[in-house]
């Protein structure tokens, strides 16, 4: 996004056509929005501010409902299944996400 995205208006097609739309931005700059997910259990935070999540191998407690892809960034899309890899969101706007074994595993990469 840094050296891609924030630079378009710089490219001379581009810069044409937003100086014809009268939208030529006056400065760039980037807010990337996301949320950091801990291991279960954690007590230690990289920030008390923002949102955030827990990971752990097990599936969560029956409050969490399995979310659909597009549910992990908004949540609210409830998934019909559940996979290896799935992220859930309950009612108190919690969120987890169930890994497996092989995420866990770094070695080699």
């Amino acid at each position: 996004m840094l050296h891609h995205q924030l630079r378009l208006s710089q490219h001379p097609t581009i810069r044409e056509r937003l100086g014809q739309l009268k939208i030529m931005p006056q400065k760039t700059r980037m807010i990337l929005k996301g949320r950091l997910y801990y291991p279960s259990g954690c007590q230690q935070f990289l920030s008390e501010q923002g949102e955030r999540g827990y990971w752990g191998l097990a599936y969560p407690d029956a409050s969490f409902e399995p979310q659909q892809k597009m549910g992990w960034l908004t949540g609210g899309r409830l998934g019909d299944h559940q996979d290896k890899k799935q992220n859930f969101h309950n009612r108190e706007g919690n969120w987890y996400i169930r890994v497996d074994e092989e995420w866990l595993d770094t070695r080699g990469r």
